[in-house]
Formats: structure tokens, sequence, C-alpha cells
């Protein structure tokens, strides 16, 4: 793919979204540097986004939802000052509040209309730049009653602008067959008396952004996307919440698995959560733990990859746990683990953290992070870093909010892997050196949460949805429930002893200060000399007093 540096003010060649925003954010740009010197407007851009979506819902063989959505954003980013200062520098303190993370955002008409477009555009710029100046006083006023910072280095970095344009994409059409089948998948719940509630999903979404700024940029890409997602629910009698799910991300829904394999895999769920609706409650433990791959990904994401964010090693507020760190150890000799956005594939897995170019029209770059145990890097914005001057394409956001250094496709590797059969084994030798009964065997872990900031624990929660009790003298492995992972980063990594021969791929969204955005993580499955878990949150709620209804032919 070839990217062409962009002459200032450049259109989009015929796409009439992409000139009604250049030449705006043209007249706009020259029109305030002149009027309005004082403090100097010195970058300007435009992000428009447009979504198209398509979902169906089915729950017990019936139809539930079916829903059309379309809508356009407009970003408008305003930087007054210079590169060294500017109106998102850092404010400490309660003033800081409420401001940092937020982007000047609005509607965009869904037509080409130029008038309209530009009128939105303008109105928009209005607003930003007026609280763009308002800031910058204060600032200005913060840095000179506050200390010296630890990293002296700007709050931006001007790239020259490229121009890059792509057809639209195909808008999400009819599901056809896809309708009946997830309302056959769906029946299958009905076989399940444990399930307190099920569904099927089937969502397509057909984006096209747009970018425009003063530097020259004039980007348009497109991209689609189906996910097809199975969600069950159980609950204890002791009144402990249980659900399993299961999803897959495809460009197309001819990438969807066939209905058989939904159908098996809505089995197989609901026959994890039967086996754990009757299995104990956890204890807390301190000892050997596998993580399957995919457990494993989720779990470099949440405690790693967070921590190795730009903005992280610099801002004030931010515990910067890795800012000293090039170099040093972080984890086990034969880990390596890099962040990809140019990938859209991996091990057969389409990848959804896949993207051209990140939200500050920079293109998207591979980022080695650690190589052989030794920390080698960080994702970068246009926010500089003193070790690191320059963006590599990880800027990212969902609109109203200020793009920041975000993970895309986080890929761990093994320099030194063993047959993932023989993990167990590996495990129950650990265990029997530890002289421990038995261990923990994470198969599942869909979500979790960590703090980086300073004024709170920098620590991290992962919650595992299926774990297992593995044994050290061979009996059977029985299921866990109510299982917490805690601990804190620097610790938890260099326990790693033992990595699989295998690949799992993990594909969601992730929250942070910059909104939501598509991810993946990818691991092979990890063993751990230790790690500490605690009980998991439990509510009241006593499960259904009667058997379902569906179980009345039974």
């Amino acid at each position: 793919m070839l990217f062409a540096p962009a002459p200032a003010g450049a259109a989009g060649q015929g796409d009439p979204v992409l000139d009604a925003l250049s030449a705006e954010l043209s007249r706009s740009f020259s029109g305030l540097r002149r009027k309005h010197p004082a403090p100097p407007l010195y970058y300007l851009s435009y992000q428009a986004l447009e979504t198209r979506s398509l979902g169906h819902t089915a729950v017990l063989g019936s139809m539930l939802a079916e829903s059309e959505s379309a809508s356009r954003t407009l970003d408008v980013d305003v930087r007054v000052g210079s590169p060294l200062l500017d109106n998102t520098h850092e404010i400490k303190g309660a003033e800081s509040a409420g401001h940092e993370d937020a982007s000047t955002s609005g509607p965009l008409p869904l037509g080409d209309d130029p008038l309209a477009l530009r009128m939105a555009a303008w109105a928009l710029t209005d607003m930003a730049f007026k609280d763009a100046q308002a800031r910058y006083t204060k600032t200005t006023a913060d840095r000179a009653v506050s200390a010296d910072e630890s990293d002296t280095s700007g709050d931006f970095t001007l790239q020259e602008g490229l121009r890059h344009s792509e057809p639209p994409p195909p808008a999400p059409r009819d599901p056809g067959p896809w309708r009946e089948r997830l309302r056959r998948v769906s029946a299958r719940a009905a076989r399940h008396p444990a399930l307190v509630s099920s569904q099927v999903s089937l969502s397509q979404d057909s984006v096209r952004s747009w970018f425009v700024d003063s530097q020259g940029a004039a980007l348009a890409t497109s991209e689609t996307s189906v996910r097809l997602d199975l969600s069950l629910t159980a609950r204890t009698t002791d009144g402990m919440a249980l659900d399993r799910s299961a999803s897959w991300t495809a460009r197309t829904p001819d990438g969807l698995p066939s209905e058989e394999e939904a159908a098996l895999t809505l089995d197989r769920l609901a026959g994890e959560l039967r086996a754990l609706s009757t299995a104990p409650d956890a204890v807390p433990y301190h000892g050997p733990a596998v993580f399957g791959s995919t457990a494993a990904a989720v779990l470099f994401h949440e405690i790693l990859g967070h921590r190795l964010e730009g903005q992280r090693q610099k801002l004030e507020s931010e515990g910067q746990t890795f800012a000293t760190k090039l170099g040093q150890p972080v984890t086990a000799p034969f880990i390596s683990v890099f962040d990809d956005p140019t990938l859209d594939s991996l091990a057969g897995f389409p990848l959804a953290g896949h993207y051209r170019f990140d939200d500050e029209g920079r293109p998207a770059e591979r980022v080695d992070l650690v190589k052989d145990g030794r920390l080698t890097g960080f994702l970068m914005s246009s926010m500089p870093i003193a070790a690191f001057p320059r963006s590599n394409g990880h800027g990212r956001r969902s609109p109203g909010r200020r793009a920041v250094a975000r993970m895309a496709n986080l890929v761990v590797s093994a320099s030194t892997t063993v047959p993932s059969a023989d993990l167990r084994d590996l495990l129950r030798a650990e265990l029997l050196r530890q002289k421990k009964p038995w261990g923990l065997w994470f198969s599942d872990v869909e979500s979790g949460y960590t703090t980086t900031t300073r004024d709170a624990t920098q620590a991290f929660e992962v919650d595992p949805k299926l774990v297992y009790r593995v044994w050290a003298d061979g009996r059977p492995d029985e299921p866990v429930r109510g299982v917490n992972i805690v601990g804190t980063p620097l610790t938890s990594f260099t326990k790693i002893i033992a990595a699989a021969d295998d690949m799992g791929v993990f594909n969601g969204v992730c929250g942070a200060e910059s909104g939501w955005v598509s991810v993946s993580a990818a691991s092979p499955s990890l063993l751990f000399s230790e790690i500490e878990v605690e009980k998991g949150v439990k509510d009241a709620e006593r499960p259904p007093l009667l058997a379902p209804p569906a179980q009345d032919k039974r």
C-alpha cells in the first residue's frame, strides 16, 4: 500500500465528505489564525465517522429484536499555543476534572450536501476553538504555580499529512439464511434446564472514516465486520450468578462458523454452566496455575499492555510503572510481545484490532514492546515522551474523546515452547515441588480491570469465567466458581516458567480514557509458578422458584 504526502488543503479526489471537510478546515484554520493570533492556532483536525449497523437477536427459537441504524459524527481537535505547550497539557489538581479526555464532538449529516457538512464542521470548530483558548489560559496558569515535571517533552508532534482513499464499504445486508440459523441455534437452549436466560445475536457493522488536518492529511478508509455471539446465564442455589459466552468475528457473514458448530458450542457452554452450578465456591489461593491461550492473552492485555501506553509514562497523574524500565527484564527471557495493527489475521483468526491509520491520521506500525523478556518500547500517539518523540500509529479513540495511545493487536510469543499436551504434567510437577495438593487451570477469561493512576492502588483484577482445580495426585479436574485474580504488575509476569506451542486469539472491545475501541490479543498457554486469587463477588438473589416452562413437556 502506497502512502503519499498530501499538499495542504488536499481534497478527496471526488469524495464529497472529504472534499467538504477539507474545504472547511482550510477556511477555518486560516481565518482563525488571522483573526485570533494569540494564543496562536497551530493545529486543527477533523475526523468523521459513519457507522451503519444491522442487528438480529433470537431467544429460544424466536426473534427477539431486529435493529437497523445509521449515524455520522464529527470530532474536531484544536490546538493553540505551540507543540511544546498547548491547551491539551495536563492540568494538575481539581481543575483538570472533566477536561483531560474530552474532545469537541457532534452529529454530522448523513447526506453529501457540501453546505450542510461544512455548516456542522464550522459550528463545532467555533466551539472547539473557544474551549481551547479558555483551557490554554488555565494550562499556563497551572504551570506557573506547579512544580516542575519529570518529563519535559512537548505536548504534540507535528508530522507530514498523508493522502489515502478507499471505496466506501458495502452496507450491511439482510442476514438471509442466518435469520433461521439464529432461531434454530437459540432453540437448543430449551434443552438445558440449568439456564436462566440465553440469547444468540448477529451484528453487522459497516464503518467509513474520514480524516483531514492542517498538515495536509486527507484520508478515507472503510471497514466491515460481522460478529456472532452466544450468551447463557445460570444461578447457583447460594445466589451466585454464572455466565458463559462465545463469539466469532469475521469480515463478512460467510466467514462465520457453521450452524452445527454454533449449536455444539451452545451445548458445550450449557454443560459447563451445569457443572459450575454445583461446583464448590473458590477459596483464596496462592500457587502454580496455567492460563489457557485466550485467558493468557486477556491477562497480558490488562496487566502489561495498558501500562505500556505512552501517556502513562509521562502524565503526573499516572503511576508510570514502566517509565524507567527500558532495557530491563519485565518477564521471562523466552517471552516477547509486540503490537501490530497492520495484521488482519493471526493463526487463522481475523483480528478486530486491525486498521491502516490511527485516529490521528498516522499510519499504523508494528511496535516491539518486549524482546526476550526485556522492555524495548511503548505504544505512542502524537503525544511525545522523553524517550520516544514521535507517534507509531497507536492514537485511538471513540467519538467525543481525545485520542491517546492504545493497544490494537497485542501478540505474545515464546521462543521456547513445550507441546500443549505436556503443560498439565508440568503444572503437576510444579505443584509437587511446592508441596501444593492442587493448582488452578484458567480455561477462559473474558474481562478484567487495571488501575494505572497513582491516586489509587496500582493493581489489577481479572474475572475468569471457567476455572478448574487440577490435583497434583492425578485425580480428575473439577470446576471451581467465584474466582477472582488479583496482583501487581511488576511481579506477575516474572513468574512465567513455561509456554505451550499453541496460540489463541481473543477479540473484543477495550474501554479506557479515550473511550471504547476494538482490540485483539493473542498468546500461547502459559504456566505460572505462582498466582494469587481471591473470592469473587456474589449477590444474594435466589434461583427461579419454578422450573422453566420449556421443561414441562419433559
